[in-house]
């Protein structure tokens, strides 16, 4: 498991949680007792309590999906034990331990049980629509270190990669988790491969946030290139409207996003033979018929074509598709974004993913 607090943290600082006194940060894995301690002690790394007593034990996992919590009663009645009363929802999948004294030393291993309705989607349940799938938390370094290499989640090797980049890494950025920051300036782009190649269809969504809306001049105006439109695209140009052409022969004017995109947001794209569409938070922004889709064998993220205009500001995560998506995947994909990037409070009252994340 991945530390998601520093390992040297004093146990005086760590919170209180509905009671829990968090006491000891092991192998990546809080463990707690219950304040006031019970007659236990904290032994190789496991909690540790005498039989007939009662015990109360919180565990935070770092997950792909956002960090969750269990807090759970356990009964350690000679051998029969189990964890009841769950107060928080369960850190699924993930495993933790607790040491039983049962007349000798007996130690059980318990993993927290599947949610109801099952665990959590990610983008890896899009299958083989999934073509590349690039994240930000995942990234290791130093505040503000070069990254000239972004690697692909997918399993499809499709890395964005550029030698000598001036985009860097923002640790803890969004709802605890890094991102990528981009210059607006010279080397300030990833180069994508060829990943719509002998495609017919496309989408895209991206977690991002501009530095300044407008731009605060032409150079920091572009955004990517996925389409072969002579023209560039812009998230948006220095007037403030959008003119995006993903995966597409022309450049279509969408007009003024509404939603500040200096504020974070899930953006989607939707390029095949007839429509052509943004999704702005689970919000269509726009979308246009008789759209011709095409894509450039040479993509880049944070440069508009000719690489003279750049992206000035942050992005969490992109994920692209052999698209357009159903409705249902498109859905959840907002909804898995929106949640694990803290902006669940974006996505309209009528999403279906307002109120929880997808499952699966």
């Amino acid at each position: 498991m991945a530390k998601i607090l520093p390992a040297n943290l004093a146990p005086d600082a760590l919170p209180r949680i509905r009671g829990v006194f968090l006491t000891r940060i092991s192998r990546g894995v809080i463990i707690a007792q219950s304040w006031p301690r019970p007659r236990g002690k904290i032994k190789n790394s496991r909690v540790a309590f005498t039989s007939e007593q009662f015990a109360r034990a919180a565990v935070m996992a770092a997950n792909p999906e956002p960090i969750s919590l269990i807090t759970a009663q356990i009964s350690t009645k000679g051998s029969d034990w189990m964890p009841r009363d769950l107060l928080v929802r369960a850190a699924f999948g993930k495993a933790y331990e607790i040491s039983l004294p049962t007349g000798g030393q007996a130690t059980q291993n318990s993993h927290a049980p599947p949610p109801p309705g099952g665990t959590l989607w990610t983008p890896a349940n899009l299958g083989g629509t999934l073509r590349a799938w690039y994240r930000a938390d995942t990234l290791s370094g130093s505040e503000a270190s070069a990254v000239p290499a972004w690697p692909d989640a997918s399993e499809n090797g499709n890395h964005a990669t550029k030698a000598n980049t001036t985009v860097n890494l923002h640790l803890n950025d969004l709802n605890g988790r890094n991102t990528l920051a981009f210059p607006g300036a010279a080397l300030g782009w990833l180069d994508v491969p060829n990943i719509y190649a002998g495609r017919i269809a496309g989408a895209a969504f991206c977690i991002l946030k501009r530095s300044a809306e407008p731009p605060a001049n032409a150079t920091e105006a572009g955004w990517w290139r996925f389409g072969t439109s002579a023209s560039a695209d812009h998230l948006p140009w220095t007037d403030s409207i959008v003119y995006d052409g993903f995966c597409s022969t022309v450049r279509k004017t969408y007009g003024n996003p509404g939603p500040s995109l200096t504020s974070w947001r899930v953006v989607g794209w939707q390029s095949s033979a007839g429509p052509h569409s943004i999704f702005i938070d689970g919000t269509l922004f726009n979308s246009f018929v008789g759209n011709v889709f095409a894509a450039t064998s040479t993509p880049t993220i944070g440069s508009s074509i000719g690489n003279t205009m750049f992206f000035k500001g942050w992005i969490a995560e992109c994920f692209f598709l052999d698209g357009p998506p159903s409705v249902s995947n498109r859905q959840k994909s907002e909804g898995y974004a929106a949640w694990k990037w803290g902006l669940q409070a974006n996505l309209p009252a009528s999403h279906p993913y307002k109120s929880a994340a997808p499952r699966v």
